[in-house]
């Protein structure tokens, strides 16, 4: 019943945005916007309440642009790709329908849903394997600091998937990854530091790393620090 609901719910908010849209051009073919303003209005709980409008010659409101900002909208895009794409009671696993819909929330500026385009793109999932267009969609969502990309797109980087070999420009995003809490690019910094993997040797750098990923649990970092603390005690 939530799932149909949703549909439904995206159903009615194609309609208005379809309307808006047919209105808002008709209003600038016909010359009669008079002025714009900056008015607080609030229509259906769709658009934010600080939404830019134009007053015509009838005083009728119009949306300038309903693309700038429809976060129920996006987000019920966003959660049907996601259905589509895991799977669930409700909706068998669609990859090719998960990619619509990831496609349309992005381009309403949805960041996640940019990292699950490139992911269809990384793993060849509702379309053909291409690691090129998965490296362009991983830098889009990176570039809007969804972490999972960041990391992503520092492996690429690092291993010269879908883009030239940059050692630089991996460090870079593991960097940024990690300090968002990602734990494989914490433990990764840890490592590359502890062993001078294409950086110099820095043991203080690769112990905060190895402690933060210790923190979330990450096996491998527990059993390095507890490796580092006995040769500490032995020495």
């Amino acid at each position: 019943k939530e799932y149909l609901n949703n549909i439904k719910e995206i159903d009615v908010l194609k309609a208005e945005i379809e309307k808006e849209d047919k209105k808002l051009n008709e209003c600038y073919l016909n010359k009669s916007v008079s002025e714009e303003y900056n008015l607080k209005i609030e229509k259906k709980g769709y658009i934010s309440k600080d939404t830019t409008v134009v007053i015509t010659e009838c005083d009728t409101l119009y949306i300038v642009d309903t693309l700038l900002y429809i976060p129920a909208f996006v987000n019920s895009e966003l959660e049907l790709a996601k259905k589509y794409y895991e799977g669930d009671s409700l909706v068998q696993q669609d990859y090719v329908q998960a990619l619509e819909h990831f496609r349309i929330a992005s381009e309403y500026g949805c960041p996640e849903a940019n990292y699950y385009v490139a992911e269809c793109y990384y793993h060849g999932r509702g379309v053909e394997q291409d690691y090129e267009q998965s490296v362009e969609w991983y830098q889009k969502a990176a570039e809007n600091k969804v972490a999972s990309a960041q990391n992503v797109l520092a492996n690429c980087y690092y291993k010269g998937i879908g883009v030239e070999e940059d050692k630089v420009k991996a460090l870079k995003w593991y960097v940024k990854a990690a300090e968002q809490g990602v734990v494989e690019a914490q433990y990764f910094l840890a490592d590359a530091y502890f062993n001078g993997l294409d950086v110099k040797v820095d043991k203080n750098t690769a112990f905060k790393w190895y402690l933060k990923a210790a923190e979330q649990n990450h096996a491998d970092a527990q059993l390095k620090l507890a490796e580092t603390q006995l040769s500490q005690f032995k020495d």
